[in-house]
């Protein structure tokens, strides 16, 4: 990993949606270490800030001529990263999760992007419970990732644990998140005797994925992924028949790898994902995103305590229509039916994943004014027990056809098991653009509410 030079800091500036450039030989000139290949490793690659003072949140740092095969649990992760991270020109194959990015810091705009990279799920594809993967290896279902947990901190079981072992068998990009809370006890400070640096601050922070703390604030967050190839990630279901043989038998009748993930233990907010020129070779139109929350713990902690934020307010911008299947420009949603503007406007799009809409950007020259909308963030900071939540928004469409599009953000939920303090008020709001919106809260009225709002100009 490097720094680029503070000129070229702009290649890290949040872009809002808009068209994002860049030069490949300003991104990777600079880099100190190339061809650098980790095989058959728990974590291929882990960034670890190793002092608070190491960088500083506006800087923008590069991992560029990485190659990672087969890691047991993360081919490239990130911890407590404070530097805006970019990926540039990596190799990322046949490892559980391919990529996650972990982010400590306090900074209003935050990025972080994949570009030019290729991301493999699997070299070749298991057909009827045959193995016919490489001779150096085999894949054996429910063994296909070994991951640091609480209550296996030294990683010796043979089952996988990660927050995504119930399913899929493979994640290409895991996307990122940002929090509030450092993981590891060099930058936590909390630990007198802090070796390694980076020991987990407590054990309930592990897996290395898992969401640790609360999200930051008001902060506006993107994960780009541009100019990127995925190849070998399919969903598919077997038959249980007596006339399978073979060591890569399912041990489930479901087997399924998917590209882009969300994170399903990051329940609070997701930050806006922004796609271009994204290629999928050998790849199900089913296997491109993974939104679902699936049936495992962070689902039943929503379906328990009120519905998750991170899991309902779900925007993805597909800049060129490379992600789609009606492969023209427009924004996703997920979840969100109530929201979204009525047909024409937007529409189910089921190939991807069910419950996912798409409005594209293209239907009408006022297609942009009904359908568009970004995240921001209202933030409570008043002091006390109150409950406002959830705060609920509804959007004008000054259509006498169509009825006003409203929903509801809850707000973020405690974590039981790791957190040392409460709830608090931040609500992911999704707000149109050119559109009149009525806020209201649900709860005590608050003295004091902030709500961010990028002007289009910013």
């Amino acid at each position: 990993m490097f720094h680029l030079p503070a000129k070229y800091n702009h290649y890290c500036e949040v872009t809002r949606t808009n068209r994002y450039t860049y030069d490949i030989h300003e991104l990777t000139d600079g880099a100190l270490f190339l061809q650098n290949e980790a095989v058959g490793c728990r974590n291929g690659l882990q960034i670890v800030a190793m002092s608070p003072e190491e960088s500083n949140p506006w800087d923008c740092a590069v991992i560029t001529g990485v190659s990672v095969w087969r890691s047991g649990h993360i081919g490239i992760l990130a911890q407590d990263a404070e530097a805006q991270l970019m990926l540039v020109d990596v190799l990322v194959a046949e490892s559980h999760i391919g990529i996650n990015l972990n982010f400590f810091k306090t900074y209003e705009n935050m990025f972080t992007a994949v570009i030019g990279s290729t991301i493999i799920g699997s070299l070749s594809i298991h057909e009827n419970g045959h193995c016919n993967d490489l001779t150096d290896s085999a894949y054996y279902r429910s063994k296909q990732c070994q991951a640091f947990t609480q209550s296996d901190p030294f990683g010796l079981s043979k089952s996988c644990r990660s927050v995504v072992s119930d399913m899929y068998r493979r994640v290409g990009i895991m996307v990122s998140q940002w929090t509030n809370k450092a993981r590891t006890c060099v930058i936590d400070g909390t630990t007198a005797q802090c070796i390694p640096p980076v020991t987990p601050e407590r054990l309930c922070s592990l897996p290395f994925e898992k969401r640790f703390g609360l999200p930051m604030d008001i902060a506006y967050a993107e994960q780009l992924i541009y100019d990127t190839s995925f190849y070998g990630f399919t969903s598919k279901v077997f038959a249980n028949t007596s006339g399978i043989t073979g060591q890569c038998i399912p041990g489930e009748l479901n087997d399924r790898s998917v590209a882009i993930s969300i994170n399903p233990s990051q329940i609070d907010w997701q930050p806006n994902i922004i796609m271009s020129g994204l290629g999928f070779i050998d790849t199900d139109q089913r296997s491109r995103l993974g939104l679902d929350p699936g049936k495992g713990e962070f689902y039943y902690a929503c379906l328990n305590m009120k519905p998750c934020d991170g899991h309902n307010v779900i925007l993805l911008h597909d800049l060129d229509g490379s992600v789609n299947p009606t492969k023209v420009p427009g924004h996703m949603a997920y979840n969100n039916p109530a929201y979204v503007a009525p047909y024409p406007y937007c529409f189910e799009v089921p190939e991807l994943t069910e419950g996912l809409f798409m409005c594209p950007s293209t239907i009408t020259v006022d297609a942009v004014a009904k359908t568009g909308f970004r995240q921001y963030s209202g933030l409570w900071r008043d002091w006390g027990p109150q409950v406002i939540q959830p705060i609920v928004t509804t959007r004008i469409l000054d259509d006498e056809t169509a009825k006003n599009r409203t929903f509801a953000a809850f707000g973020p939920i405690k974590d039981f098991i790791c957190s040392k303090r409460g709830y608090f008020s931040r609500f992911p709001l999704l707000i149109a653009v050119g559109k009149h919106h009525k806020i209201m809260s649900t709860g005590k009225i608050p003295n004091e509410f902030l709500i961010r709002f990028d002007a289009p100009s910013v």
